[in-house]
């Protein structure tokens, strides 16, 4: 996800609004899913803050900066874990 959010034609839809198969048991994202904000507030963080603020969108304040700064947070929180 962190480096999807370097490129800014990439998405990656909300877990909270993907559609579930019931008979499979698998996601998707459907008509009605949306795209994770946080991933669109690290896009903005990555890409160039005008390329979205033109479309009004506002980043969340608990972000992070870059996807650098994403991985080594995932880094830290996992280490030991293997």
């Amino acid at each position: 996800m962190a480096y999807a959010a370097e490129n800014p034609y990439n998405t990656f839809h909300c877990h909270k609004t993907l559609e579930y198969d019931d008979e499979e048991g698998d996601t998707y994202a459907g008509t009605e899913s949306k795209v994770c904000a946080g991933f669109l507030s690290l896009q903005h963080n990555c890409n160039g803050k005008t390329y979205y603020d033109e479309d009004g969108f506002k980043p969340s304040a608990l972000v992070y900066e870059d996807s650098w700064d994403m991985a080594a947070a995932y880094e830290e929180q996992n280490k030991g874990e293997r």
